[in-house]
C-alpha cells in the first residue's frame, strides 16, 4: 500500500518548508513518516488538515483503487512570528532603511563622535588602577 499525506494550511499564515513528504509504501513492518517545517507569518484565526491518500493495488484491477480521508483538521489561533515579520520587513524595505542612516548623516556622524572620543581618551599610563590596583598604588604611596 502507497500512502501520501499531505499538509493543508494557508500560505498567508505560514511558510511551510517540506522535510520528509511523498508517496510512501507502508506496511506493518515498514512504518513511515512525513515532515513539514512551519513558520508562521501573520496573526490570526486558521486552519490546519492534513489530508491522506491512500493507494491500494488489488489483484485483477489494472489501476490502484484510491481513497481519501482527512483525519485532522482544526482551526488554531496563530500568534505569528516577530523574528520572521522584521526580517521580512528589512528585506523588503532595506532601501529605505540604510537610506535613513546613510542620506541623514548619521554615519558620518558617528563616526566623528568615534574619532573625538578616541582622541580624548587619556593615555593608559595616566589611568588610575581599578580595584586591587588603586589600593596597592596607595599603601607603595603611603610607604614612601
Amino acid at each position: 500500500m502507497s500512502v501520501e499525506i499531505r499538509l493543508n494550511v494557508d500560505k498567508d499564515y505560514f511558510k511551510v518548508r517540506e522535510i520528509k513528504t511523498g508517496v510512501k509504501t507502508v506496511s506493518k513492518e515498514l512504518p513511515e513518516s512525513w515532515l513539514w517545517e512551519l513558520t508562521p507569518t501573520k496573526r490570526g484565526k486558521t486552519t490546519i488538515a492534513l489530508l491522506v491518500v491512500m493507494r491500494l493495488k488489488v489483484p485483477g484491477l489494472s489501476q490502484p483503487v484510491e481513497q481519501e480521508m482527512k483525519p485532522f483538521s482544526e482551526e488554531r489561533e496563530i500568534q505569528g512570528n516577530l523574528g520572521y515579520s522584521l526580517n521580512k520587513f528589512a528585506t523588503t524595505n532595506w532601501q529605505a532603511i540604510s537610506s535613513l542612516f546613510v542620506g541623514s548623516g548619521s554615519v558620518a556622524l558617528f563616526l566623528k563622535w568615534l574619532i573625538e572620543r578616541k582622541n580624548n581618551q587619556t593615555p593608559p599610563d595616566d589611568k588610575p588602577p581599578a580595584g586591587f590596583g588603586r589600593l596597592l598604588r596607595k599603601q607603595n604611596e603611603a610607604a614612601k
